[in-house]
């Protein structure tokens, strides 16, 4: 379940809408809050946008400190370092962010991802030391920090 979020990633902007959609007349339905900040405090019910970056983040985390073995193949390259400077040492977490003008590839897994975890590694410090429940807040909350769909174009 942890990983269905992931599924969902490179589908067309409007099928997200839709679930997300389908998701807030289902809360209409059983009479919680309609409005989008009422129904995060209240419900703890979040977009599926912002579910699928903080599993996005949580998984390359997995992937890169953890090292765990299945999920090795979703493991994404580092950024090789062009020239030495005092900027290098920040550096070593970023990951290499793959060219593309598909609008289909760069929502894909491995795109949209590298931009993720580039823009969140920036933004949160010492992420190498975090443990997992720690990355998973720290992602949930740098998310929500984060306009409600994110461009990462």
């Amino acid at each position: 379940m942890e990983y269905g979020a992931l599924s969902w990633m490179s589908s067309a902007a409007t099928h997200l809408q839709r679930l997300d959609t389908v998701q807030r007349r289902a809360l209409r339905l059983v009479g919680m809050a309609t409005q989008q900040q009422q129904q995060e405090e209240q419900t703890g019910v979040t977009l599926l946008e912002h579910r699928q970056d903080v599993s996005a983040l949580v998984v390359q985390h997995k992937a890169r400190m953890s090292e765990v073995p299945h999920l090795s193949s979703l493991r994404l390259p580092a950024r090789a370092v062009q020239r030495e400077s005092r900027a290098t040492t920040s550096s070593d977490m970023l990951v290499h962010v793959p060219q593309s003008h598909s609008q289909q590839h760069q929502r894909s897994y491995t795109t949209r991802t590298a931009r993720l975890w580039n823009v969140f590694t920036a933004a949160t410090s010492d992420t190498q030391t975090m443990t997992l429940q720690q990355v998973k807040v720290a992602a949930h909350r740098w998310r929500k920090t984060q306009t409600p769909t994110l461009a990462l174009c």
